[in-house]
């Protein structure tokens, strides 16, 4: 049986996901960030199948933790900091989670999966990233262009580009875009 780690989990992406993966034989796993997470009940009520686990994305070692407790096949992560109120708030905290979650994820995969356990990860992030838009559809080489904080760190987590975000400019996400990368580097979309 395949098992999946889901971050994200108590999001309406991650609910969905985790639904549908246990509907294709999955085990599957959803990461939390503390024991009283306001959500976690109503997941674990909508989906019986699913397992919780502790974790913080602003921590390598929890991260490491979940990934050797869990032995994932295949990681999708779906956390991060969306409400665009917030994210103009609590700017460093949005780039923690949302931005450098990202890159201690792949860390946790990479020193857990190691060359003899390959574990596919999966990176969903908003496609508030590529922001004003110069070609259509959008693909792995169409350059960034954040207008709102809440995709800056995703792109800041793909890219070393420096961006400006204009809180006005910022509207909700209207869809998302996604890649898999396996640990080769091979990617698909």
């Amino acid at each position: 049986m395949k098992r999946a780690l889901i971050t994200g989990i108590t999001g309406q992406d991650g609910r969905y996901l985790g639904e549908h993966l246990v509907a294709e034989g999955y085990q599957v796993y959803g990461l939390v960030h503390g024991q009283n997470h306001p959500k976690a009940e109503m997941v674990q009520t909508e989906n019986p199948a699913l397992e919780l686990v502790d974790g913080d994305l602003r921590d390598l070692s929890s991260l490491i933790g979940v990934v050797e407790q869990v032995q994932p096949d295949e990681v999708y992560n779906l956390g991060a900091i969306s409400f665009v109120q917030m994210s103009f708030k609590q700017a460093e905290l949005t780039a923690e989670v949302t931005g450098l979650g990202v890159l201690r994820m792949l860390e946790a995969v990479r020193i857990v999966g190691g060359a003899d356990n390959p574990i596919r990860f999966y990176q969903a992030s908003s496609s508030e990233m590529f922001g004003k838009v110069r070609e259509t559809p959008q693909t792995e080489t169409t350059p960034f262009h954040p207008r709102c904080r809440t995709a800056s760190p995703s792109a800041s987590g793909t890219t070393s580009r420096s961006t400006t975000a204009s809180p006005t400019a910022c509207t909700r996400a209207a869809g998302s875009s996604s890649t898999t990368r396996d640990r080769g580097g091979a990617s698909s979309s």
